[in-house]
């Protein structure tokens, strides 16, 4: 599980706390990114896993440049656990063991949840 506090009792200046509350170290990364960095929702070989079409996989291309926090390893993989960009947008990626996302009907345009 991870925890997050958020205070934003001063609108001008917005504060977030974070915990990955593992029982075991974790590699944890800094990357920067420039703007029109060029980015896929999912690996190749992970839709292929799942019986994802190479066209359903969303693409897009960064408008901001952004430095991200990732953890992982080469034997587990990798995932963007939190990220702040230029413009000032900040997204932290919160771990939930009790999750469930469904089954998908196999429509749309596919970005894990590792990868955003």
């Amino acid at each position: 599980m991870c925890t997050r506090i958020f205070n934003n009792l001063n609108d001008k200046f917005p504060v977030t706390a974070r915990n990955m509350d593992w029982y075991w170290p974790v590699n944890t990364y800094f990357y920067a990114f420039p703007e029109g960095t060029v980015n896929r929702g999912l690996s190749s070989e992970s839709a292929a896993k799942i019986h994802i079409a190479p066209q359903q996989v969303l693409q897009w291309t960064s408008k901001y440049a952004s430095l991200t926090t990732v953890m992982g390893s080469d034997k587990k993989g990798y995932a963007a656990v939190d990220g702040l960009n230029e413009a000032g947008l900040a997204v932290n990626g919160l771990y939930d063991s009790h999750v469930s996302y469904g089954p998908t009907d196999g429509e749309g345009q596919f970005l894990s949840a590792n990868r955003w």
